[in-house]
């Protein structure tokens, strides 16, 4: 049962009776109209609150229509019978009673709960669709939560912009006759007053709602782009690769701003349009109901026709590669509704991107503070996410020992980057399971995990800026002194220590200011820095002296080098030889060149 729905249809039809009965009282007007002007209030209040409805509910049923139509009609035709019975007294009040409308209200839930009952009983909704606009609008909003406070600011001095504007034309009307000497002058000043008033209001609560909505405006922008942000950094490597960059560039940023924009606007011209129109047309019956039912009447007709012209008109443009939106009696309406449509498609996309999950197992908890660097593939068969049929570790098994070098080495295409991504959890293996320190990779905290187990790739990704921020990139409270640590762990401090500004040296883009050695020496000391326990070197020896590899086996810490050059991994504890997928060949370097096996032969021609 939607009676979030409900509730909503109930505030409206209040919020509908407020503004008559301020109308009424606070611009001293005598009555409303008497029956021909509540029955003109309660087919406005139907059309109005029917397309408000569905900003609430993606497809309104036959009860809740029902109820909109109860709800409005219910008092209109009670006051009716009165009159026809001879005891009705509506005449010399205002509105009715603010008993006869909670009793009408009263009477309209009542009347509700028992269609729900009998009509939509045992009905449930489908899962698993599309969101549709109305679904999509209702999820944007949720987002200007946070700024509640600033948006009743903004609709305050909307309301109060929307009914200078209403009576302007109502005072200069006025004001005009009296010059002219049609009206009494006895009020003159009074209503030039008004007429000032409302003259002067109307530009500066127009300027006050356009400055809180831009505020509101760009509060969302700033929020929903750092949502969006933050939930892209926690993908999966498998999303980057099936998404360009310059897609999810334009999601982040121009898609996030149409967003903003869309909805801020299109909802702020809404709810003016309404108000504008409940104020006009009040305004209206109160000059002349007779003309005022006329309009309607004749409005009604012209949108009956309309749509009739509509379903051929739109059938012929199709045929023509155009589409037609057809003339709606509201065109205020129209813009907002159709400039929402047209931009639904993307604000699901980004909407999209905000509700998606990684395809990895979730992270655990783990974190201890001792962690030996112990390393366990198990039976791991892993193939990637673009070729299923097609896999590059097969049945794996291999361990690396706690503060030992281990290489893995081989031609190209055996897998050994492979386990590397697996290592660093940017996929995840279809058959088998890894382990760290006894315990399975996904069990650790995802930060602790990357902390804990660091990549130095070939070609290490610097960053415009001081020689500090780079290798201290990501972390927070990274002193000087941590930072001096470990480049001297790095064997990088001897050259930094040589520059003119030391760790504030600019390392250009890339950082082209420093040889290839040197970037490496970085990248390793950005390793350190995070007190690691396994250390990837994947082709970064390549570029690395002796003396550098040798200070990286005395740190204590597990180290998995990925290697082509076998003059960089003779010294390793342990060599692994991988090929298709497979192990080949594992030991030491003197016994695997005894064995005169496939290392052998690889080492001939490397």
């Amino acid at each position: 049962m939607k009676w979030k729905t409900y509730g909503f249809v109930l505030l409206l039809d209040i919020m509908f009776w407020l503004i008559l009965f301020a109308e009424l009282v606070l611009l001293q007007f005598p009555s409303c109209g008497g029956l021909p002007g509540l029955w003109t209030f309660a087919v406005l209040k139907i059309i109005l609150i029917n397309t408000w409805t569905v900003y609430i509910d993606d497809k309104p049923t036959p009860v809740v229509k029902r109820f909109v139509t109860l709800v409005c009609l219910l008092l209109p035709v009670f006051e009716s019978v009165r009159t026809l019975v001879g005891f009705s007294t509506f005449n010399g009040r205002p509105v009715p009673t603010l008993g006869m409308i909670a009793l009408a209200q009263i009477s309209s839930i009542i009347a509700c709960a028992f269609w729900e009952m009998d009509l939509t009983h045992g009905q449930k909704k489908k899962g698993g669709q599309n969101l549709g606009s109305t679904a999509v609008l209702k999820r944007v909003l949720k987002y200007f939560m946070p700024d509640r406070l600033y948006l009743m600011f903004a609709f305050f001095f909307l309301i109060l912009g929307v009914a200078c504007d209403a009576y302007i034309p109502l005072y200069q009307g006025r004001v005009i006759d009296m010059l002219r000497g049609q009206l009494y002058q006895t009020h003159f000043l009074k209503n030039l007053g008004w007429l000032a008033l409302f003259s002067l209001g109307s530009p500066l609560f127009a300027a006050l709602r356009g400055g809180t909505f831009m505020w509101i405006l760009s509060r969302l922008n700033q929020r929903v782009k750092g949502l969006l942000y933050s939930n892209l950094l926690q993908q999966e490597i498998q999303f980057f690769e099936d998404n360009k960059p310059g897609s999810l560039a334009s999601r982040l940023h121009s898609d996030v701003d149409k967003m903003g924009k869309t909805v801020a606007l299109n909802c702020n011209l809404l709810v003016r349009s309404t108000i504008k129109g409940v104020l006009m047309l009040q305004l209206m019956v109160r000059l002349s109901w007779q003309l005022t039912l006329l309009t309607v009447v004749e409005m009604g007709l012209l949108s009956l026709i309309q749509s009739q012209y509509s379903v051929y008109s739109k059938s012929v443009l199709r045929q023509n590669g155009s589409h037609s939106k057809g003339f709606w009696l509201f065109q205020e309406f129209l813009y907002a509704t159709g400039e929402f449509e047209s931009t639904a498609g993307v604000i699901a996309k980004v909407l999209g991107y905000l509700d998606r999950t990684p395809n990895a197992k979730p992270a655990g908890r783990l974190a201890p503070e001792a962690l030996a660097g112990g390393i366990r593939f198990q039976n791991v068969t892993f193939a990637y996410p673009s070729t299923p049929d097609k896999p590059v570790l097969k049945s794996l098994s291999l361990e690396v020992r706690p503060g030992k070098m281990t290489a893995l080495v081989g031609p190209s295409g055996g897998g050994k980057t492979s386990c590397v991504s697996l290592l660093k959890r940017l996929y995840e293996p279809q058959d088998g399971q890894i382990l760290l320190d006894g315990q399975p990779l996904h069990s650790y905290q995802h930060k602790y995990l990357h902390q804990k187990v660091t990549l130095v790739p070939q070609n290490p990704v610097l960053f415009s800026g001081s020689l500090g921020s780079n290798i201290g990139y990501g972390l927070e409270n990274c002193t000087l002194g941590m930072l001096k640590e470990a480049a001297r762990r790095a064997s990088a401090d001897g050259f930094i220590e040589s520059l003119e500004q030391k760790y504030d040296t600019d390392m250009g883009e890339c950082g082209v200011k420093l040889g290839a050695g040197q970037r490496q020496c970085v990248a390793i000391a950005r390793a350190l820095v995070r007190t690691p326990r396994v250390i990837i070197l994947d082709e970064a020896t390549s570029s690395l002296d002796a003396d550098v590899q040798h200070a990286l086996r005395g740190q204590g810490v597990t180290l998995l080098v990925v290697a082509h050059q076998l003059r960089t991994v003779e010294e390793a504890d342990h060599i692994v030889f991988m090929e298709g997928g497979a192990i080949v060949e594992q030991g030491t370097h003197p016994e695997l060149m005894a064995s005169r096996g496939r290392y052998h032969r690889h080492a001939m021609f490397h």
